[in-house]
C-alpha cells in the first residue's frame, strides 16, 4: 500500500487484477522473507504503475516465488552494480601448445568497490534455469573501469593458487579466463 501510494494518480493504472493477484497468490510462499516481501511488493505497485506495467506478465510473479533468500540477495547485488554486470574470472593451466588444460580455481567476481567475492554456484544455477541472468565465459567489457577489475581478478587469483607448487612440467601456462554474470533482457525488465 506505501508504495502504490507513493505512484501519482495520473500513473495509477488497477486495469490488471490479475497480475496483482498473482503475485498476491505466490508471495505467500514467501511471507517470512523480508527481502522477497520487498520485491513482490516493488512487483505489486509495479503492476499499477502505468509507466512500467506494460510489459508485465504473471512470469515474473512465478519466478520470486521459486528463488530463496541467497538468490534474491545475489540479484539484489547485481542490480546494485554499475551496468547490472559483474566480472568474474577463473584460472586455467594449459600446455605449451594450448591443446590441453586444467581449470584450478572456482570462479570469482568482484563487485562495484573491488571487492573481490567468489561466484554463488547454487544462486547462478537457479536464476540461469529462470531465465533471469546469464554467466559466460570468454566475453568481457573493458570500458568504463572494468579493466581495472579483471586485472584486480587476475591479481587475486594468481595470489590464491595453490596449484603452483605440484604443477605437471607439460602444464606451463597459467591464464586467467575472464567472463561475466550479467541479467538477460528478461531479468533487466523485472529488476525494473
Amino acid at each position: 500500500a506505501n508504495k502504490i501510494n507513493n505512484i501519482s494518480e495520473e500513473d495509477q493504472d488497477f486495469s490488471k487484477p490479475g497480475l496483482a493477484l498473482k503475485a498476491l497468490e505466490e508471495a505467500r510462499y514467501q511471507i517470512n522473507n523480508e527481502l522477497l516481501q520487498d520485491m513482490f511488493s516493488s512487483l505489486l505497485a509495479s503492476g499499477v504503475n502505468r509507466q512500467k506495467n506494460e510489459g508485465i506478465t504473471p512470469r515474473y510473479a512465478t519466478v520470486l516465488s521459486q528463488i530463496g533468500y541467497k538468490d534474491a540477495v545475489f540479484l539484489q547485488e547485481i542490480n546494485d552494480q554499475d551496468y547490472h554486470y559483474f566480472p568474474i574470472g577463473h584460472l586455467r593451466h594449459k600446455n605449451i601448445s594450448g591443446s590441453q588444460y586444467i581449470e584450478v580455481s572456482d570462479r570469482y567476481l568482484c563487485n562495484k568497490n573491488n571487492e573481490i567475492k567468489k561466484v554463488p554456484t547454487e544462486s547462478i544455477d537457479v536464476l540461469q534455469s529462470l531465465g533471469v541472468i546469464k554467466q559466460e565465459d570468454n566475453h568481457y567489457v573493458v570500458d568504463g573501469g572494468f579493466g581495472k577489475k579483471y586485472n584486480l581478478l587476475e591479481n587475486y587469483l594468481k595470489t590464491q593458487d595453490r596449484y603452483e607448487e605440484n604443477r605437471d612440467k607439460d602444464i606451463p601456462i597459467v591464464k586467467m579466463i575472464p567472463g561475466q554474470i550479467q541479467p538477460t533482457d528478461f531479468g533487466n525488465h523485472l529488476l525494473y
